[in-house]
């Protein structure tokens, strides 16, 4: 999916930025970037091993990543739930509350201490996507307007730009060995 993000912090900090995120056989590539390109991070892997890109920073592997985001916005972000909210949908084994609207479409989606409420939604595919979602957790706002949704199909077109493809940019750890 590709679209804009603006989020605001607890502390009153915050701003509309650029988002692409791609999910590919359980890997996540999200790029994160200010209007005119200035700033950003690039976020590739999945839970445990992550590794990110910064404008200022070099690649580098975390395995924390709600640390990170915490850090950075102000507020615990579970991107493993996030991933499944994007699709209207409460992430498994965790309890939630949903209310719909009168087409069955989810219109408020509780969990995590996160309220995740769906403005509107477009179709692709005869699939039903929200394409105006607003994640709101302990004075964190993020508001996310998705402007292009790619399913299936999405192999034979371009990426998200700064991607690579195949393994991440991040350097081995010490002492690892070639043989995967």
């Amino acid at each position: 999916m590709r679209g804009w993000l603006d989020v605001r912090t607890p502390s009153g900090r915050g701003g509309l930025l650029h988002l692409s995120w791609r999910v590919d056989r359980g890997r996540n590539v999200l790029l994160v970037t200010a209007p005119l390109g200035t700033a950003g991070f690039l976020l590739e892997g999945r839970p445990g091993a992550w590794c990110v890109r910064t404008t200022r920073r070099g690649p580098r592997r975390i395995r924390r990543l709600r640390r990170l985001l915490r850090r950075w916005l102000g507020g615990d972000v579970p991107i493993a739930s996030v991933r499944y909210w994007m699709f209207a949908t409460p992430a498994p084994g965790r309890p939630s509350y949903v209310r719909y609207d009168r087409h069955v479409r989810v219109r408020l989606l509780r969990q995590q201490g996160w309220s995740v409420r769906y403005r509107r939604y477009t179709t692709l595919v005869g699939r039903v996507l929200p394409d105006r979602v607003r994640l709101a957790h302990r004075g964190l706002l993020l508001r996310i307007l998705i402007n292009r949704w790619t399913i299936g199909a999405g192999r034979a077109r371009r990426g998200a730009r700064g991607e690579r493809r195949g393994g991440t940019a991040c350097p081995r750890r010490r002492g690892a060995t070639g043989a995967s």
